[in-house]
């Protein structure tokens, strides 16, 4: 039986979800609150793109919270980045970047398209 760390409920080893233990209402109530939502956005630019949340937000700032591409404002704005190298492009709104991933990166493919679109558009 273990205790949990936040609300001191008493329960069996399967009802905590983490070390030091929190019974699963506490650790849901917890990933709710801002606190946590920018550790976690912290964590996953540097983890994910090597940004830091002040190298994120020049990077807003700069494009004047518009997509890249498209020009539209973005809410939230999402990191472009090459898959191949790494580095961070741009920020994008979610349609460019999910456009740009399902053309695979691949500037021959967006030119067909294009090309596509002009004949049959």
């Amino acid at each position: 039986m273990k205790e949990c760390r936040t609300c001191g409920i008493v329960g069996d080893e399967h009802f905590y979800v983490s070390m030091p233990a929190d019974c699963i209402a506490c650790r849901t109530a917890e990933r709710k609150t801002p606190e946590y939502r920018a550790k976690r956005r912290a964590w996953r630019l540097k983890a994910e793109y090597g940004l830091s949340v002040e190298a994120y937000e020049s990077l807003v700032k700069g494009q004047d919270n518009r997509c890249a591409i498209c020009k539209v404002e973005m809410e939230p704005p999402q990191v472009d980045h090459c898959h191949t190298k790494g580095h961070v492009r741009g920020l994008l709104c979610i349609h460019c970047n999910l456009g740009l991933g399902h053309f695979r990166d691949s500037p021959e493919t967006l030119e067909t398209a294009i090309e596509y679109l002009r004949i049959n558009g």
